[in-house]
Order: C-alpha cells, then sequence, then structure tokens
C-alpha cells in the first residue's frame, strides 16, 4: 500500500504495534501527507490536527476508541472540517450478516447505554 502512494509522490508513514517511540516522533516531525495509524497503538496522547480526512477500515467493538481517535484530529475550537470515512464489510451470503455489521451494532446499542 504504501509504495504505491510514495510512486505517486505521495509522502506516507505507518505506525503500528512494531514502531519504536524514537521512530514515532521522527515521523511526526516530517508530517506525511498520509499517515496510517494502527487504532489501538495510536489512541491516545497525539494531536493530529493537521489532518483533516479519517478512514477507518475496521470497527472497534468499543465505539469510545474510535470517537477518541476523532478526537485525534478535531479538536476543541479548531473550525476546520473533518471528513470520516468507515469502510464496512457485507457478507456474501444470503441471509448472514458480516462481522462488521454485527460489530457496529453492538455500537449503537453501546452508545444508547452511555447516553
Amino acid at each position: 500500500m504504501k509504495s504505491q502512494f510514495v510512486k505517486h509522490d505521495i509522502s506516507t508513514e505507518i505506525i503500528d504495534g512494531r514502531t519504536t517511540y524514537q521512530q514515532r516522533s521522527e515521523i511526526f516531525s516530517q508530517l506525511p501527507d498520509i499517515l496510517v495509524l494502527q487504532i489501538n497503538t495510536c489512541c491516545e496522547g497525539l494531536n493530529l490536527q493537521m489532518y483533516k480526512q479519517i478512514y477507518f477500515t475496521s470497527p472497534q467493538w468499543n465505539p469510545s476508541i474510535e470517537d477518541q481517535a476523532v478526537a485525534r484530529c478535531h479538536r476543541v475550537g479548531q473550525t476546520d472540517e473533518v471528513d470520516i470515512f468507515h469502510f464496512k464489510m457485507s457478507s456474501i451470503l444470503e441471509g448472514t450478516q458480516s462481522l462488521e455489521k454485527y460489530i457496529c451494532k453492538v455500537q449503537d446499542d453501546k452508545r444508547r447505554i452511555y447516553i
């Protein structure tokens, strides 16, 4: 994935559980055009206000983790819009539900409980 962006001169970095603290610091100082983050690795303590689009490729069981990820890009008092995209898979088996749809239903149920 990263190589395709780099091929088109789009600076791209990836942060996941293997990324050291020093590598993270270097990546954030470079401000790449695209920053791919593993949500469980990067869900706390980041200010990503310079990014205006968020893409969720798989839902989380706990909806507050996704809310916190959005809050990293959209800070209180910010006037810029942040676009949020959720990719959801559908089941190819008739009459069955995909895991992603089930997780989204669980998220909705949890949101109703906590509101």
